[in-house]
């Protein structure tokens, strides 16, 4: 998908600086183009496997599509322009916090899902799902030491 980590690292920074309208016209002509590869790609081609970066892990063909997903949620949320994580749809949170589970982790920690009913405890890249807690409103990140509330995940006021 890249060159080299270098090539990858100057179009992160030349679109950190582009103007709203050149951002938008990148991810309209890349979105077009996406959905016409994927739209193109033969069945026996999906198990391909891609590298984002030579050297780095690789993935298959058919993992770009959530890729593509996760990608244009959380960088939304970045824009500030008022769509945060708070604004997620709840199969989108779901699908974040079960990608985790493909890390390895070498601190435990858990996710409190509260909008979604649920925690997760990650440790050494296997997670655990515990449906016995249950809460409403935004996730929490906490270690084994300590709960912490991320900023950026305060719940909603209703309206």
């Amino acid at each position: 998908m890249y060159a080299s980590q270098e090539a990858r690292d100057a179009d992160i920074a030349t679109l950190g600086v582009a103007s709203p309208g050149d951002l938008r016209s990148r991810l309209m002509a890349s979105t077009e183009l996406f959905d016409r590869e994927v739209s193109d790609l033969p069945d026996d081609k999906w198990e391909t496997v891609i590298e984002r970066t030579p050297g780095k892990p690789a993935f298959s063909a058919r993992s770009t599509v959530l890729m593509r997903v996760r990608e244009v949620e959380i960088h939304h949320a970045d824009l500030g322009v008022g769509y945060t994580a708070a604004d997620w749809p709840a199969v989108f949170s779901t699908l974040v916090i079960d990608s985790m589970r493909k890390r390895d982790w070498p601190t435990p920690f858990q996710v409190l899902a509260r909008d979604l009913a649920q925690t997760r405890s990650y440790r050494r890249g296997r997670a655990h799902l515990d449906r016995d807690r249950h809460s409403v409103g935004h996730c929490v990140v906490a270690d084994r030491t300590r709960r912490r509330q991320h900023p950026d995940r305060r719940p909603r006021r209703a309206a």
